[in-house]
């Protein structure tokens, strides 16, 4: 039985792509030779780190300044997969979360025959958010047989990022809290519910509230800067003040700007607009957020409500989620936080009895 190794991922810069480097010719003219052995001009060839040759305009490319010897023999699937890049061993893929699994179809199966190389390899369009390296599986595991289901996996990053920073399991079920009382990736709050009377699209055309291209992330990034963006005439929502959340945290006003320019660095192109990149660029913010010296009033909070779970997701509700709530919301407020404390208390206890901390 003829059995090879297929990395399941997406290959983004193909087979075809004109080989450079040591034992190759230097690249066109204005194209520059990355340190994965493959001619292109875009920042995954001639960005930082990226470039092996014919780097900043130059042309030449001479053995004795390009250092790597290339590896072929990689099959290639077309399958969901996190954004690596390959050129190290199986370990650092598996260390990645990429599926490396066997099949029986073969070499002649796979594009130009035996030898299938890759430059870069990225997810497209991925089923899920399954990808994304989770480290306290038990805890998705666990809250796969709650309400919470469809959340699982953006519910288990909040935890990993939470205890990643130091917080304890009270505070990452805390955080979690809220994020399952708020709305998923990539939405923009309102969009939906009340925006789409006034026939509200995103540049992409999206009339459901969420972000599907780049061109629509930018657009919700420059709203309070923008004044053509389409929505001052929207006062009675103040949307033109930029109060309109963003993500599955709904962060507003210069948050939503932080974290659009975030969601910017992981996803570069249309195609990288997924479930699987908002994880992992939500993720990112949040974590980028906890370190920052302002939420340690979030920690305060809790302190001196005697940091139990459902302190801490009062304190997140407060200071973390809800900060721009008026005074004169208060109730509002007050309510919000008695529901969140709520679903704080029934996460914990259901992750406790589940043994997943």
């Amino acid at each position: 039985m003829d059995i090879h190794m297929l990395i399941l991922v997406l290959i983004v810069a193909t087979s075809t792509a004109i080989h450079c480097g040591k034992g190759f010719k230097s690249c066109p003219s204005g194209q520059c030779c990355s340190i994965w052995g493959y001619c292109g001009k875009t920042n995954d060839y001639c960005g930082t780190n990226r470039c092996e040759c014919d780097c900043n305009g130059q042309k030449t490319c001479m053995d004795s300044s390009c250092k790597i010897m290339y590896v072929t023999g990689v099959g290639v699937h077309q399958r969901d997969g996190p954004g690596i890049t390959y050129g190290r061993s199986k370990d650092f893929l598996k260390g990645e979360s990429v599926c490396v699994v066997s099949t029986t179809n073969g070499w002649s199966k796979l594009n130009n025959g035996k030898y299938v190389s890759a430059e870069y390899l990225s997810s497209n369009n991925p089923s899920s958010v399954s990808n994304v390296k989770i480290k306290h599986t038990k805890i998705r595991d666990a809250l796969k047989s709650t309400k919470w289901s469809s959340k699982a996996d953006a519910l288990t990053l909040a935890y990993d990022t939470a205890i990643d920073n130091g917080y304890s399991n009270e505070a990452a079920v805390g955080l979690m809290a809220n994020i399952a009382a708020e709305g998923n990736y990539g939405i923009v709050e309102y969009a939906f519910s009340k925006l789409h009377n006034f026939g509200f699209r995103l540049p992409s055309g999206s009339t459901d509230g969420k972000a599907k291209t780049i061109a629509d992330i930018k657009y919700i990034r420059d709203w309070t800067t923008d004044p053509n963006a389409g929505f001052k005439k929207m006062t009675s929502y103040t949307l033109n003040k930029g109060s309109c959340g963003f993500g599955s945290v709904q962060w507003s006003f210069k948050r939503r700007v932080s974290f659009a320019k975030v969601c910017l660095e992981v996803m570069t192109k249309d195609s990288d607009v997924n479930d699987n990149n908002w994880a992992i660029a939500e993720s990112k913010f949040i974590s980028k957020e906890l370190k920052d010296s302002y939420y340690n009033k979030v920690a305060n909070a809790a302190k001196k409500a005697g940091s139990t779970v459902e302190a801490w997701a009062e304190a997140f509700t407060d200071y973390y989620e809800r900060p721009a709530k008026s005074d004169g919301n208060m109730s509002a407020r007050g309510n919000e936080c008695k529901k969140r404390r709520g679903i704080a208390r029934s996460i914990y206890d259901h992750l406790k009895s589940q043994n997943a901390f």
